[in-house]
């Protein structure tokens, strides 16, 4: 699958017990020749996934970078999920759980690890996503009254303690 080229977008729509969340995913290029596009894309987002890879070590620096980021370029921080891709190399895989669980609790992040390739954890990763972002728009703006309107920036992305997501 080749890299994002400056952003993707695509929705999903995840239903609750009582409520339907419509995600709106932005994927923004985790490449440095588009980190000026990136804050365009996350401000006023709800929820921002910082995505890494477990094969290639040095991507786990970028999550921290991404975060730093976020924390200059927006109001108010998003939720973070801190989630190592590519848990299907499990020969290859360079990051442990556990150094991608201290990132994540560093930065106040959930953390969660999937395969795009074969879709291990996706499905979870994403009604967790839901669910995170229904509680905080609850918290925000009352009661909800059926569809929830949602960002969701995937890639570019709080200090209360998160637990571990999927």
């Amino acid at each position: 699958m080749p890299a994002t080229i400056g952003a993707a977008y695509t929705a999903k729509q995840i239903s609750l017990s009582d409520v339907s969340v419509n995600l709106q995913i932005w994927d923004t290029a985790g490449q440095e020749r588009f980190r000026s596009l990136a804050p365009m894309y996350y401000r006023g987002s709800v929820v921002a996934l910082l995505v890494f890879s477990l094969i290639e070590s040095s991507s786990l620096n970028d999550v921290k970078n991404w975060a730093s980021e976020m924390k200059l370029q927006t109001d108010e921080m998003p939720i973070l999920f801190v989630i190592g891709n590519k848990m299907d190399l499990v020969d290859d895989i360079q990051v442990t759980t556990e150094n991608g669980e201290a990132v994540a609790k560093e930065l106040g992040a959930y953390y969660c690890e999937v395969s795009a390739k074969s879709g291990r954890g996706i499905e979870e990763l994403f009604v967790r996503v839901a669910e995170e972002s229904a509680k905080k728009l609850v918290g925000d703006q009352g009661p909800s009254k059926g569809n929830e309107q949602q960002k969701l920036d995937i890639k570019d992305s709080g200090n209360k303690k998160k637990d571990k997501c999927c």
